[in-house]
């Protein structure tokens, strides 16, 4: 196993080559700390935000003006983690990825918060055509009312 010039295991990366993103919509997952659910509650099929939550979603929305060169679609913000479609463009000399987009958006939510927000990493899928395109914007529409059968759902 390889090690870091601390001493620490070295983590290969999972993610694809740039050129796998290039002009890609990609459905992104981030999760909070320990999957703890400090972003919100679900009642009646809705998620209400807490005071957290509102510093995701405003941070999620900042993002759109900090970095105008990328598409944002749909998303939602549940009591514990976060889904996104994003369309990040990869052409020469953009100083943009999908990477640096999730780094930022949660580097800015931490600072923010002033405590640590977020589990290591995130969870991403490229979304190969339309007709997959809208089976995860309902996916992220619906992701409310599905709450109590989510993969996420710790209880709350």
């Amino acid at each position: 196993m390889r090690t870091s010039s601390g001493g620490l295991p070295h983590r290969r990366s999972v993610r694809l080559t740039p050129s796998s993103y290039r002009d890609a919509t990609v459905f992104i997952t981030i999760c909070s700390d320990e999957k703890r659910c400090t972003f919100g509650r679900v009642e009646n099929d809705h998620v209400l935000l807490s005071p957290l939550g509102e510093i995701v979603n405003r941070e999620w929305l900042r993002s759109k003006t900090v970095r105008p060169d990328v598409l944002f679609d749909e998303y939602t913000i549940m009591p514990n983690h976060m889904h996104a479609l994003v369309c990040v463009p990869t052409a020469d000399g953009s100083r943009s990825s999908l990477a640096s987009l999730v780094r930022g958006f949660k580097g800015a939510v931490t600072r923010a918060a002033g405590r640590e927000v977020w589990q290591r990493g995130y969870h991403e899928h490229i979304v190969r055509d339309e007709r997959e395109l809208e089976i995860v914007r309902t996916y992220i529409q619906e992701n409310p009312i599905r709450w109590t059968v989510d993969r996420y759902h710790m209880g709350e």
